[in-house]
């Protein structure tokens, strides 16, 4: 976000001037990692960039005569109506008048009333592509940016995706889909008020389960996300204020839809509990490879990337519980023959017309994640997937590499050379070398076995 961000200023200004470097620039977000990397990324632009939690406070400083002029403020938030109201109408008594940037990726029908409702209070509202944002920030120091060409076509495209929708729906009718809890519906209904959620709203609701509470603020600790505390973190309120609500959100999704996924495994118990520890070796993976991804998708934090990589295989599970008796020894037996786990889904469609990545997906949409999630989910195996977007790019190359150093978690016979002149351009690409990613499966295997009691 922070480079969108100055590149819209650039633009804005429709050149950079060497003025903006004595601007002071006040930024308004509640994510706590992204205030602190907005601060890094912009500061070397402007004279000094503060950094303020919500649109109350940032009123309250612009108030302060006392204080130095502000002469740009940036909302990384999306302002409710509300919140818009009391802006405009305390902004005008003040006597420093900021110019406002409001930056939004994606312009959906509600940010674009409130985008016009901006726009006619003063601010300026911008919205754009990747590959727009690019352009004018190459543009701006001089430099000129190309479209990649689309690899396939749009008629190949359409064919391929309805082919995968036939199969998406096999899956509806083949496997049940597990529930949403009550505390991911009244997390759900709670984000989709007009007005903004509260922390204390967001732990009131997660806190009612006694047990998920304890095991959210165990995924918050965990020692791979690095989050460190004089004190340990004993209520959501705390855990919201120290790592941001969307990831708490996030861990209580998670690990529900775990607790869910996981009821009565019966005779496959034991390939559960494997299962599991695949899966959080592939959580661990992501947040390991997650800077790479971050580095131009901010917005995607670690808590995604650990949703991601944990979720992108539930289809192996589900499978398994629907057709116990054959499925985990038909998978087991197919790991032998082809170590890639390509054969994996051709046994796994030629058996069933469908195959765990379709189920995984049909998860992930049941479940309302991220729609950036479902190509990556739905081609994790195909290391020669190809795709516009970049985001998606960049997180189906991240559970690529996921993969690849985690599946002897699942069977301990993987053979990594099977897979290394496929995965080795992969890791090439995310700034990772095959000598970088052995190192980094070793960390991981001690990550792991350092936060193993957090399968449930």
């Amino acid at each position: 976000m922070a480079t969108e961000i100055y590149s819209r200023i650039c633009v804005a200004e429709n050149h950079y001037d060497s003025a903006l470097s004595q601007w002071e620039v006040m930024v308004i977000d509640e994510n706590w990692k992204q205030r602190k990397k907005l601060s890094d990324l912009l500061s070397p632009y402007f004279k000094e960039v503060e950094l303020i939690f919500d649109v109350k406070d940032g009123l309250k400083r612009l108030g302060d005569d006392s204080k130095s002029k502000v002469d740009l403020v940036v909302f990384g938030i999306i302002p409710t109506e509300t919140e818009l109201s009391c802006w405009n109408d305390q902004l005008r008594h003040f006597s420093q008048q900021p110019k406002v940037l409001y930056c939004s990726d994606d312009m959906d029908p509600s940010s674009m009333k409130l985008a016009t409702a901006l726009e006619a209070h003063g601010c300026l509202v911008l919205s754009q592509t990747d590959e727009q944002i690019m352009s004018e920030l190459a543009a701006a120091v001089g430099e000129k940016f190309e479209m990649p060409e689309p690899a396939v076509s749009a008629a190949q495209s359409t064919a391929a995706e309805e082919v995968e929708s036939t199969k998406f729906e096999s899956v509806i009718s083949v496997i049940p889909m597990p529930e949403p809890t009550d505390v991911v519906v009244d997390l759900k209904e709670l984000f989709s008020r007009d007005k903004r959620t509260k922390p204390d709203e967001v732990a009131e609701i997660i806190e009612r389960d006694y047990k998920l509470k304890n095991r959210v603020l165990k995924l918050v600790q965990a020692s791979f996300f690095g989050v460190k505390v004089k004190t340990k973190i004993t209520s959501i309120s705390h855990a919201i204020n120290m790592i941001g609500m969307k990831p708490v959100v996030n861990f209580a999704n998670l690990i529900s839809l775990n607790t869910v996924i996981s009821a009565r495994t019966g005779k496959i118990t034991d390939f559960a509990y494997k299962y599991w520890k695949y899966s959080l070796a592939n959580a661990i993976s992501c947040v390991n490879l997650n800077p790479h991804v971050e580095s131009f998708w901010m917005e995607f934090d670690t808590s995604e990337a650990f949703m991601l990589g944990a979720v992108h295989n539930s289809g192996i599970l589900l499978m398994a519980k629907e057709f116990p008796e054959e499925y985990p020894h038909m998978l087991s037996e197919g790991w032998r023959q082809d170590h890639s786990g390509c054969s994996q889904c051709e046994q796994e469609n030629t058996e069933y017309g469908f195959d765990h990545t379709h189920v995984s997906l049909a998860v992930a949409k049941s479940w309302n994640m991220p729609e950036e999630f479902y190509k990556a989910i739905q081609f994790h195996h195909d290391c020669d997937f190809k795709v516009e977007d970049k985001k998606t790019k960049a997180i189906h190359d991240m559970l690529i590499l996921s993969n690849y150093m985690t599946n002897h978690y699942m069977f301990n016979n993987y053979d990594y050379s099977l897979m290394t002149k496929k995965v080795e351009p992969i890791a090439s690409g995310f700034g990772e070398s095959l000598e970088s990613m052995k190192k980094m499966k070793e960390l991981v295997r001690s990550q792991l076995m350092a936060n193993i009691n957090l399968i449930g």
